[in-house]
């Protein structure tokens, strides 16, 4: 059966890239409005809803590496206590400002 794609769904997202995997970093997301938290938890219950977490495989590890695939330390590590320096130097700037 061949499914029905939506161009400006989630294959338009990833775009050409060949990734098949979306991870985001838990520190970006906790510093995102609570407003906005609180829309993605739901879709993320949303999604889940739809799949059985007990068959989807699921443990799978990331590992930062450098353009000549050596392993590299990754600065957001820290959830529970972020670097919000260096998270506010990741942010784009608003209205031409400083981030």
């Amino acid at each position: 059966m061949r499914r029905e794609i939506d161009l400006e769904s989630i294959h338009r997202w990833f775009s050409l890239s060949y990734a098949n995997y979306l991870v985001l970093h838990r520190s970006l997301l906790q510093e995102m409005p609570v407003a906005w938290q609180r829309k993605m938890v739901a879709l993320l219950d949303e999604f889940w809803d739809e799949f059985d977490s007990e068959k989807v495989p699921h443990s799978f590890t990331v590992n930062r590496r450098d353009e000549l695939g050596r392993f590299l330390a990754d600065p957001l590590s820290q959830y529970r206590h972020p670097d919000l320096a260096l998270i506010g130097r990741f942010r784009k700037p608003k209205d031409g400002g400083k981030p």
